[in-house]
C-alpha cells in the first residue's frame, strides 16, 4: 500500500479495481487495486473523523463520526451540527 494508511474505517468498493477508504485522521481515499498493491491518492483532506462512505448521484458521502472526541480523555464535545460531506470522485 503506497502510501500507508493511517486508521482506515469505512470503505465502499467503487468498481472491480478501485476502493473507497476513510481514514479517522480526516481523509477520504481512492485506492487503485494492481493484483496485490495498491496506491491510494486523496479526494478529501480535512474531513472531522470520517466513519464512513457511500457513493450516490456520482459523488461520495462521507459521514463525519467524529469518535475520537467520545474517547478522548477527558471527552470532548462533538462539532455540531454532525456533517456528511459531499466528495468529489476526482482527484484533487
Amino acid at each position: 500500500m503506497t502510501p500507508a494508511l493511517a486508521a482506515p474505517d469505512g470503505m465502499r468498493l467503487l468498481d472491480a479495481h478501485t476502493l473507497l477508504v476513510v481514514e479517522g485522521g480526516g481523509t477520504l481515499a481512492k485506492l487503485a487495486l494492481t493484483g496485490d498493491t495498491a496506491t491510494a491518492t486523496p479526494l478529501a483532506e480535512g474531513l472531522d473523523q470520517p466513519t464512513a462512505v457511500i457513493v450516490a448521484r456520482g459523488s461520495a458521502w462521507v459521514t463525519e463520526g467524529q469518535l475520537g472526541r467520545l474517547f478522548a480523555q477527558p471527552a470532548q464535545a462533538p462539532n455540531l451540527p454532525f456533517a456528511i460531506k459531499r466528495v468529489s470522485l476526482s482527484a484533487k
